[in-house]
């Protein structure tokens, strides 16, 4: 039985193991994957927070001057979306080149994996 266990285990192992992408090699691949590992671990985070949070207060000033929380809402809407991509953008910019510096594209390929699991 336990001989039936260890050769399951062995073979889901190496079915896991040849699934699994290499590690790109040409610097436009090895930057797309730090630019997904940036968004994925980091920024699409700090982007929501900070959309809500804005959301939230802008919300409150706008009802405070009677603006309906419809109206309100779709005002927000429009004026988050028009800054939210480009502000991403600069984020991403900046956090990017930080990640490519300080981990490999080894780190960086398995670090993805992780988040993307």
């Amino acid at each position: 039985m336990r001989l039936l266990i260890i050769i399951l285990l062995a073979m889901t192992l190496s079915v896991s193991l040849a699934g699994a992408a290499s590690v790109p090699t040409s610097e436009a691949e090895k930057l797309h994957e730090a630019e997904q590992l940036v968004r994925l671990s980091l920024t699409e985070r700090i982007m929501t927070n900070v959309q809500d949070n804005y959301t939230n207060q802008l919300g409150a000033v706008l009802t405070a001057q009677n603006v309906s929380a419809e109206d309100a809402a779709k005002l927000i809407e429009k004026e988050m979306q028009a800054l939210a991509d480009s502000e991403h953008q600069r984020l991403l910019d900046a956090l990017v080149p930080i990640y490519r510096r300080y981990y490999t594209a080894d780190e960086i390929h398995q670090l993805l994996s992780f988040y993307q699991t």
